[in-house]
């Protein structure tokens, strides 16, 4: 719950610390959205591969790393001098975080008896939404009467008590149908996805000139990713 909620709230966080940030980085507020979108991408990008990853790896060993790059990306933004080791870093974090909140979901959801399923899901659904209410009142005071690095500082010691209560509390469990990686798949829907994330920004940012092609190539690249998952699937005929 806790890995969830800094997640989530993270990104709410750093919304209301943006003004602050652009004159700590010397650019316009509006050049740090490519931080925001980098780590989205990065989510996007990383995120359907997390059960495969966690499968193979086992659960307990890919959380732990996920937390330890994404309290490792925490300090190195805190220390970011300028735009892009900021972004640079948002990338590395958004790694450790497409790798953590699902992981760490699935551990909930492994380890939780089926007539309590319902409660627990509505447990660790709680932290997701609340950052919605709480996080720009919070990075806003932290701005107000701090900085904008102590939105990132304050991870460190919450990333390292998760990190030990991890190895002491949680089971590495690995799945035993070992199934090879899908490539072209991952290529497919990291490709779609970037593809729709940039299509957005683009129309976004202009409403009247934004180009369609990154939206047709992108919408293609989802149906071409379905159609590679759908015939991975398929049983094979004998």
């Amino acid at each position: 719950v806790v890995t969830i909620g800094r997640t989530e709230e993270g990104r709410e966080m750093i919304a209301a610390a943006i003004p602050q940030m652009a004159r700590s980085f010397h650019v316009g507020a509006v050049n740090l959205n490519i931080g925001m979108t980098a780590y989205l991408l990065t989510l996007a990008v990383f995120i359907p591969i997390s059960g495969w990853v966690a499968d193979r790896f086992g659960s307990r060993t890919i959380f732990a790393a996920a937390i330890a790059i994404f309290t490792v990306a925490s300090l190195f933004c805190s220390m970011a001098h300028t735009l892009t080791e900021f972004t640079l870093m948002r990338i590395l974090q958004g790694l450790g975080g497409a790798m953590m909140v699902p992981v760490g979901r699935l551990i909930v959801l492994h380890n939780t008896p089926k007539e309590r399923l319902a409660q627990t899901l509505a447990y660790i659904s709680w932290p997701g939404l609340s950052a919605l209410v709480f996080g720009p009142p919070i990075g806003g005071f932290i701005t107000t009467y701090a900085s904008w690095h102590w939105i990132f500082l304050m991870n460190l010691p919450l990333g390292i008590a998760a990190l030990i209560l991890t190895f002491r509390w949680i089971e590495n469990v690995r799945s035993h149908d070992h199934h090879s990686f899908d490539w072209l798949t991952f290529l497919f829907g990291a490709a779609a996805s970037t593809g729709a994330v940039y299509g957005m920004e683009n129309s976004a940012a202009n409403p009247t000139t934004g180009s369609p092609p990154p939206r047709y190539s992108s919408a293609a690249q989802c149906v071409e990713c379905l159609r590679l998952s759908l015939r991975a699937a398929a049983p094979t005929p004998r």
